[in-house]
């Protein structure tokens, strides 16, 4: 997972740092930014362009 997560966001980070960088993203995305399909969930920030 931490791999596909480095090449889809061009990163090179350890999985720690992933870990840390996804739960930012999420505590400061505003929920109406947060969209369901089915089980999974996207999320759009663009301040941290993702």
């Amino acid at each position: 997972m931490y791999d596909r997560i480095n090449r889809k966001l061009e990163l090179h980070l350890s999985p720690q740092k992933i870990e840390s960088f996804i739960s930012d993203i999420i505590m400061n995305t505003d929920t109406s930014h947060f969209l369901k399909k089915g089980k999974n969930y996207y999320i759009t920030n663009d301040t941290e362009h993702i």
